[in-house]
Order: structure tokens, then C-alpha cells, then sequence
């Protein structure tokens, strides 16, 4: 599956979300790219 299609998956997804669910994917997010910035700094 190619970049392109991976993002218009997450997309279609993302467009059925609550508020609620929204607000939960964003922290989930914020905190995948926290975490990648954290290890690449350690390196």
C-alpha cells in the first residue's frame, strides 16, 4: 500500500470520528511524534 492510499485510508476514517474520538486520535498523535522526536534526539 502506497503512502498516498495509507493517508486516504487514515482520512476516510478520520472523517467518521466523534468530537470525542477526534480529540483522542490528536493526543495519540501528538504524542507518536513526541516520542519520535525524543528518540531521534537521543541518537
Amino acid at each position: 500500500m502506497s503512502n498516498l492510499e495509507l493517508r486516504q485510508r487514515v482520512q476516510s476514517y478520520i472523517d467518521q470520528l466523534s468530537t470525542e474520538q477526534l480529540l483522542l486520535v490528536a493526543d495519540f498523535l501528538a504524542d507518536l511524534l513526541e516520542k519520535e522526536d525524543n528518540e531521534a534526539t537521543e541518537e
